[in-house]
């Protein structure tokens, strides 16, 4: 397989498939919102106009959730109650506000 290589800016009009690797060296563009998506056509990510997050896999997010660890994968869901040692180190948080 050859290889597709733009020299300077430009457009390429309809889908762009390749079998490899993509590899970007400057900004991935989403014009104006829209997703990524995995082979089958479902969204992984998906963002708004404003770059907003608006979707994050399968996840339907609500007003105030958080972005919590499943035990297999990220997931927006309510935050929880309860609390963590401040010398427990093998506790990872990130919490990420929906709104």
């Amino acid at each position: 397989m050859g290889r597709l290589r733009m020299i300077s800016p430009g457009t390429i009009s309809g889908d762009l498939t390749t079998t490899g690797d993509a590899t970007v060296s400057g900004d991935l563009i989403l014009d104006d919102g829209g997703s990524i998506k995995e082979a089958g056509g479902v969204a992984a990510l998906t963002l708004d106009g404003s770059a907003n997050i608006t979707k994050l896999g399968q996840g339907s997010p609500s007003s105030s959730d958080v972005l919590t660890w499943d035990g297999a994968k990220w997931a927006p869901a309510a935050p929880g109650g309860g609390g963590v040692a401040a010398d427990d180190h093998n506790v990872a948080c990130l919490a990420l506000l929906w709104s």
